[in-house]
This record gives structure tokens, C-alpha cells and sequence, in this order.
């Protein structure tokens, strides 16, 4: 829903997506090694 470039979307929300998915993925991971 954010732009490439992260522009008119602002910044807090590409930021908070990008935080998302980086905490998905670790959990995501976590879960695969148990």
C-alpha cells in the first residue's frame, strides 16, 4: 500500500510495514527451528 520510493504514503508507514515484516519473518524463522 506504500510507494517504492516511500513518499506521499509517509514515512511512519513504511517504517511500521517495514517493522512488520522483519518481525514476521523472525517469528516466522523462530517457529521453523522448534
Amino acid at each position: 500500500m506504500t510507494n517504492e520510493d516511500g513518499t506521499p504514503k509517509g514515512l511512519r508507514t513504511v517504517l511500521t510495514e517495514r517493522a512488520r515484516v522483519a518481525a514476521w519473518h523472525v517469528f516466522f524463522h523462530s517457529k521453523m527451528t522448534l
